[in-house]
């Protein structure tokens, strides 16, 4: 079991997402859309104190525009495709608070933050590089942030909501 933090895709957009998902047919695809704010890992045991510390971090609602679709990875090896989202103050505002906290606590993200959405994996990477899709400028509320749990299993992962924190609004 693995830990992550995350921001939920609301259900009005899964449709849209599956859509999406349907123009790149070799992908192991999910339906438990999020923007992961940062990987925590394999520690399970740790959760009441993750939990302590992200309850000290305050933000407002604020929205998300989501954008095109494109492969990541590299040229020669690429693992998947996401949709981008686009940067604004209020997001990296909140992933650089829950980055700092997190350090407090020994979690050090390997990667710098990239908002986006994962749409499916490949289980074998394509010979040729996928499309890039223009995406719909959709827009949606962030008002929870949420301590997820991912049990991988044979069809994917499947996801659990630990802990929600809440906009202070």
């Amino acid at each position: 079991m693995r830990l992550f933090l995350s921001i939920n895709i609301p259900r009005n957009l899964h449709q849209y997402c599956k859509q999406l998902q349907n123009q790149y047919p070799d992908l192991k695809k999910s339906d438990q859309f999020h923007t992961t704010l940062q990987f925590l890992g394999d520690d399970i045991e740790s959760a009441n104190r993750i939990i302590d510390e992200l309850n000290k971090i305050t933000f407002t609602s604020f929205e998300i525009e989501m954008g095109n679709v494109e492969p990541f990875g590299h040229t020669n090896n690429i693992r998947g495709v996401w949709i981008n989202c686009k940067n604004n103050d209020a997001l990296n505002k909140l992933s650089d608070n829950i980055r700092r906290v997190m350090g407090n606590l020994g979690y050090i993200s390997d990667y710098p933050f990239t908002p986006h959405i994962t749409l499916g994996r490949y289980k074998n990477p394509p010979t040729k590089k996928p499309d890039l899709l223009k995406g719909e400028p959709y827009k949606f509320s962030v008002d929870n942030f949420y301590l997820m749990q991912s049990t991988l299993t044979a069809l994917g992962p499947n996801y659990k909501i630990i802990e929600s924190f809440s906009a202070k609004n």
